[in-house]
């Protein structure tokens, strides 16, 4: 099992196990299994799962986020994080701010700025 974590707000998405066969049995590329919806049961997967991706992301902009095995978390306090238990949690709450592609990238700190040009070269 993988997850997306906030590093800076212990936010965690959970994105399911990594997979190289779908659910007939055929090969596809690696991609994610998916979770079962803590609140509604309705199993997350495929384009709904990616509407959560992107909304994690776009919550989580300019804050440092990975993708990692669930083992880890559970190696950490794990009362500490929050893990989004329901699609209406994520889809539902406020972007705050709202995205400003200036504002956004005026807050990105210098040795984050410099290790994206050190990547690069």
């Amino acid at each position: 099992m993988y997850c997306m974590i906030c590093v800076d707000t212990g936010d965690v998405l959970d994105v399911g196990k990594l997979a190289r066969i779908d659910k007939t049995g055929d090969e596809m590329p690696w991609g994610f299994g998916g979770w079962r919806d803590d609140v509604s049961g309705k199993w997350v997967d495929s384009t709904n799962l990616l509407r959560l991706v992107e909304r994690f992301l776009i919550i989580h902009r300019g804050k440092e986020v990975r993708l990692v095995p669930l083992a880890l978390l559970e190696s950490v306090d794990i009362d500490s994080l929050r893990f989004i238990e329901s699609e209406d949690q994520l889809l539902n709450c406020d972007i705050v701010p709202e995205p400003c592609e200036d504002r956004d990238l005026a807050a990105i700190p210098c040795e984050v700025i410099t290790k994206v040009k050190e990547a690069v070269r």
